[in-house]
């Protein structure tokens, strides 16, 4: 089986690149990301989804356009994720809400591990 590269992509990534590349003025640099996902090459968890779209933007508006690449939680992930809590419990918030950051930590472990079921 060949492998096949692709990326899974945080908050913070597409946050960042839409402050210093915005979506109405970069419209090529955006275009190749939505290359990326619709070849499947790109993926993410549905808790950057809800941190993402906690904001009204351009952003949240153009994300809502790809929300199948954003994963749901699985039974896995969350035993990966109570694995994670309990090593490094500084993942939880404040407000002991999860960072969007564990779950993409055990989407890509999930995915490492099974990778029939990854894309």
């Amino acid at each position: 089986m060949e492998n096949k590269n692709f990326y899974i992509i945080d908050s913070c990534s597409l946050i960042d690149l839409n402050r210093h590349n915005p979506i109405d003025l970069f419209p090529s640099l955006w275009k190749k990301i939505e290359e990326l996902i619709k070849s499947n090459m790109m993926v993410s968890h549905i808790e950057v989804f809800n941190e993402i779209t906690q904001q009204d933007d351009k952003l949240t508006e153009w994300i809502k356009k790809y929300k199948s690449i954003f994963r749901n939680v699985t039974q896995r992930q969350a035993e990966i994720v109570w694995e994670i809590l309990k090593k490094y419990p500084s993942f939880v918030k404040i407000d002991n809400q999860y960072d969007a950051d564990s779950w993409l930590i055990a989407l890509a472990k999930e995915i490492k591990e099974d990778p029939q079921q990854s894309l």
